[in-house]
């Protein structure tokens, strides 16, 4: 759906990706997802449709671990893996100092410790260089860790611009609340401005703008959720289960017949009856939706 998206405003659907660069005061483009034949369909629309642009293709993707192609031709790249070749790859379209660089999922086939550390890399890249980036990833982390502005889509729309605290701490609706980072939403009801009621329970919040008597839903991040003594939290629940985490602990627990999960440096066990505690500044309300 990207594609289509950045292929739109210009009357082409051309079922691959690319990333926009300039050669020579040329654009250029870097494009993945071709397979191994340059006689496809797919690679033929896209040699004939983007010189009719004034868009000239520079490279394609690699479709075996070593090979790369120019101008259609293959090239092959001495000992050298598939992610080495990536990495050649990311450096011949830096070359022609591009104002504009598009990275579709540039880090999806790396294990967990590699993908961190060339993040890491990529951010520090950008900022030197300067360079626009659109970075398309399904991945939350990546997503809040390499951004100055996240756009959220959901099946080709937009469902919410801004930075990446405002899309973790202000979600617009319920889709991107579920997608970015971990969520409890539950169904409330707005009594008034500042006093949400959910699970039976009325808190004092926030948010303010609703009507009296609005029914919404309200998003509790896990970690925001403080775990007490029953005598001591709002809610009351019984911890089902305990997963220890590294960092903390992941809780789901029952409470007034729906789970609530919970990230906690406080130790439970399975079974225990545990109080929870939220704060009016970690209670999150947006109108319904059917997100």
């Amino acid at each position: 759906m990207k594609t289509e998206w950045l292929a739109t405003g210009r009357g082409y659907e051309i079922p691959c990706t690319f990333s926009i660069g300039r050669e020579n005061t040329k654009a250029c483009v870097v494009a993945h997802g071709f397979g191994s034949s340059k006689e496809s369909p797919t690679v033929q629309m896209l040699l004939k449709a983007l010189p009719e642009q004034g868009i000239g293709v520079v490279a394609f993707d690699f479709p075996a671990h070593g090979e790369s192609r120019v101008d259609g031709e293959y090239l092959r790249v001495p000992n050298c893996t598939a992610d080495l070749a990536d990495v050649e790859a990311l450096a011949r379209t830096l070359a022609p100092e591009p104002s504009v660089l598009f990275m579709d999922e540039p880090l999806s086939n790396l294990d967990a410790k590699l993908r961190v550390q060339l993040r890491n890399e990529l951010k520090k890249m950008q900022k030197d260089f300067g360079i626009t980036t659109i970075y398309v990833t399904h991945d939350q982390e990546e997503a809040l860790t390499m951004s100055d502005t996240i756009v959220v889509m959901d099946k080709g729309c937009i469902q919410q611009i801004g930075t990446p605290e405002d899309i973790y701490n202000e979600p617009k609706n319920a889709f991107v609340a579920r997608f970015i980072g971990d969520s409890n939403i539950v169904d409330g009801v707005m009594h008034k401005d500042f006093l949400v009621s959910f699970s039976g329970v009325d808190f004092p919040c926030v948010d303010r703008g609703f009507a009296r008597e609005q029914s919404v839903q309200v998003v509790v991040r896990p970690e925001d959720i403080e775990v007490v003594s029953p005598v001591e939290g709002q809610l009351v629940g019984v911890v089902n289960d305990v997963i220890f985490k590294g960092v903390h602990f992941e809780m789901h627990v029952e409470c007034e017949g729906r789970e609530w999960l919970i990230h906690s440096t406080r130790a439970c066990t399975p079974g225990e009856t545990i109080g929870m505690r939220i704060g009016p500044n970690e209670i999150h309300i947006m109108a319904r939706s059917e997100g």
